[in-house]
């Protein structure tokens, strides 16, 4: 089974007020691009395809047509694509029936009815080009707590990792009879430990203060495991658990990722993967790549990084800042043509590096109640405090 594997497209996306669509819609040209090459039997989008639960229409018009490049492109392979969570997931999932016609499945929230997963329509049968059966695709979207089995509390916070292998373990049994004894790809969006975390662009998403899941949770059946939410391409378990990462930077602490989707070929249970990079159209600068610039030699370092508006960080000496050095820094990165993304100060005597500019509508939903909590009592929010916010939060985003 030859998978093409790609996450955290983020379609939507607007940095520090800045639109995205120009380097998106060049990043999906790629990625349709090297899905003709490859010629893969199935593509699986394991989250995150768009930024927000409601992204613009501009987004929505990208994910289509590009579904629809890329079925032009490979008229048989397969298409999977699963929930994350920054997608609403019954808006996603709304033009299922549609989709189905012609081989792109949209999977939304793992649903219970009377006490029993439901399972229709989240196991793929895979074939390659021949009509051959060669694999299957298990897709599991973002973990809500509304997906998960109940279970007792007897480990306190710890169950929630179980909560999460059951998940898994359960859809698998109750889908065995479909995908053995072919090899079966498992997706997953979410943290696994030992991930390596893009700092200040992801946070913690499983519910009820955990920050990440270990490898035990997916079945040990699963050859492979397609995963979503974190932004740095990595691998895990040897070759079997992989994030394919972002198609773009997302934030200035990714500008030195190579973004780009993974090609993983799967015989039994051996599994060969390897990347295909994207062409960068847009440049995305730290300045400087280490430590932290003097004053004097920012407007010389913004004028050196080229046409085509690229964005940029800056770290700056606070020895030497003027007063009102904001205002004058934007108005160099304007003569220079840069979109000045962040701009941090040299770490202040607590050892705690000072950012400037943070949006409200740049943090996530759960860091924004952290804070909040924070302000109004003086400690942290506990177990009970962030389920009760997330049970809010399931409710408004449905």
């Amino acid at each position: 089974m030859k998978l093409l594997h790609t996450a955290d497209w983020h379609l939507g996306q607007i940095l520090r007020g800045y639109g995205r669509a120009e380097e998106q819609r060049e990043a999906m040209a790629q990625v349709v691009g090297i899905a003709g090459e490859e010629q893969a039997d199935v593509m699986v989008v394991a989250g995150d395809v768009f930024d927000t639960g409601n992204p613009p229409v501009e987004a929505q018009e990208l994910y289509f047509e590009t579904l629809v490049q890329l079925r032009r492109q490979c008229p048989r392979m397969e298409i999977v694509v699963v929930a994350g969570n920054h997608d609403a997931a019954g808006r996603l999932e709304a033009p299922r029936e549609v989709l189905r016609f012609v081989d792109v499945h949209v999977v939304g929230n793992v649903k219970w009815k009377n006490g029993q997963m439901e399972t229709a329509g989240r196991l793929v049968k895979v074939s390659n080009r021949e009509g051959v059966r060669v694999g299957s695709v298990l897709a599991v979207s973002y973990p809500t707590a509304r997906c998960l089995p109940a279970m007792n509390d007897e480990d306190g916070e710890r169950r929630l990792p179980r909560m999460v292998a059951r998940l898994y373990q359960e859809m698998a049994e109750r889908t065995r009879g479909e995908w053995e004894p072919w090899p079966l790809v498992v997706t997953g969006h979410l943290h696994v430990r030992g991930g390596e975390e893009s700092p200040g662009a992801e946070r913690g998403i499983l519910i009820g203060g955990e920050d990440a899941a270990p490898v035990t949770v997916f079945p040990p059946e699963a050859a492979y495991v397609a995963l979503g939410h974190l932004h740095k391409a990595q691998r895990m378990d040897g070759e079997r658990l992989q994030y394919s990462g972002s198609l773009i930077p997302l934030s200035a602490t990714e500008a030195g990722y190579e973004h780009g989707v993974t090609v993983v070929e799967i015989a039994g249970r051996t599994v060969v993967s390897r990347r295909r990079v994207l062409r960068r159209g847009t440049g995305f600068f730290r300045i400087p790549e280490r430590g932290f610039l003097p004053w004097g030699e920012v407007e010389g370092a913004l004028a050196g990084l080229g046409g085509g508006m690229p964005f940029a960080q800056v770290k700056l000496r606070r020895e030497g800042l003027p007063v009102g050095y904001r205002e004058e820094l934007d108005a160099m990165a304007e003569r220079a043509g840069v979109r000045l993304v962040e701009v941090k100060l040299e770490e202040t005597e607590r050892g705690k590096s000072a950012g400037f500019g943070e949006r409200v509508t740049e943090l996530q939903p759960g860091e924004l109640f952290r804070r909040a909590f924070f302000d109004k009592h003086g400690k942290e929010p506990e177990e009970r405090h962030r389920k009760v916010f997330e049970r809010v939060k399931e409710e408004v985003e449905a």
